[in-house]
C-alpha cells in the first residue's frame, strides 16, 4: 500500500551507492528503518549495493511492473506534483532546484 508520503533528496548522481548513502545517512536517522521501499526498476534502486543494504537491514524492495503503468500511477502522480511545486518555488524565489526542494516537500 502506498502511503503518499514523499521523501526526496537532491543528488549529484543517480546511482545505487548514492541512494544507499541517502537512505542510511539521511532517511533512517530521521524516520527509522522502513519496512519496504517501492520504486521503479531504475539501476539506482536495483543495483547490487542497494540490494545488499536492503537485505542487511531487512527492508523489502517492491518494484513497479515496467509495462504496467497503473502499478506506478500514484507514485508518478506525486512525482509530477512535486516537480510542479519545485518549479513554482524556483519561479517565486529564484532558488536553484536543490534549494527549493525542501520548501516544495
Amino acid at each position: 500500500m502506498y502511503s503518499g508520503w514523499i521523501e526526496a533528496y537532491p543528488c549529484v548522481k543517480a546511482d545505487s551507492i548514492t541512494v544507499a548513502k541517502k537512505l542510511i545517512r539521511e532517511f533512517v536517522p530521521r524516520f527509522g528503518l522502513p519496512v519496504s521501499i517501492n520504486s521503479d526498476h531504475g539501476t539506482h534502486f536495483t543495483g547490487q549495493i542497494m540490494q545488499n543494504v536492503c537485505k542487511a537491514l531487512k527492508i523489502q524492495q517492491h518494484f513497479h511492473c515496467a509495462h504496467h503503468p497503473q502499478s506506478a500511477g500514484a507514485v508518478d502522480t506525486k512525482n509530477g506534483e512535486l516537480k510542479n511545486k519545485i518549479a513554482k518555488v524556483c519561479a517565486e524565489t529564484n532558488l536553484k532546484w536543490p534549494d527549493a526542494l525542501p520548501l516544495a516537500l
